[in-house]
């Protein structure tokens, strides 16, 4: 059984905008996907490099929102105050801290790359997991032909914006 018809990756760059023209795929049919998953390296990336595609994205559609971070930003010891932050920060976006999960498995190092297969399989087991907590919305198709769910990942794009390389690794 399939459970995702369509996943869209956007990152913060305009090639990810390029490609979906150059794959004649409108914008405006990525935006609207029934979940998005903005996945960050560390707590405050969510208000340094998103806050208005958040905000956009929960006032202007019925789409059920989650974010992922990577690592609690454990790297100068200050990893369970930045988690309070980031919880603190979703609720005053209107988010339920329910649709945050932050991960440890990675260290917050600004000259660290990670590794990419391992951020790849938590980043995959993560959207099963949404998958698995929405059964009742995500679903496959009926006999009638019932369209499936679409899920849209949100990201850093390849120079990770400020150049934080566990940014970089975010994207890749």
């Amino acid at each position: 059984m399939r459970l995702i018809h369509d996943t869209n990756i956007i990152s913060t760059s305009s090639s990810g905008y390029r490609d979906c023209l150059q794959q004649q795929r409108p914008l405006v049919s990525l935006l609207s996907a029934d979940i998005f998953l903005l996945v960050i390296a560390h707590p405050d990336d969510e208000c340094m490099f998103f806050i208005p595609t958040i905000v956009n994205l929960i006032s202007t559609t019925q789409s059920v929102f989650h974010i992922l971070c990577l690592s609690n930003g454990n790297y100068e010891g200050l990893g369970k105050q930045r988690e309070k932050e980031l919880h603190n920060a979703v609720r005053t976006l209107g988010l339920d801290t329910h649709q945050v999960t932050v991960l440890t498995d990675f260290q917050d190092n600004p000259l660290l790359d990670w590794n990419d297969q391992l951020l790849s399989d938590c980043i995959y087991r993560h959207i099963l997991y949404i998958l698995s907590v929405l059964q009742g919305s995500v679903a496959a198709p009926s006999k009638e032909g019932q369209h499936l769910k679409t899920l849209t990942i949100l990201t850093f794009d390849s120079k990770g914006v400020s150049g934080h390389r566990n940014h970089c690794s975010t994207y890749r």
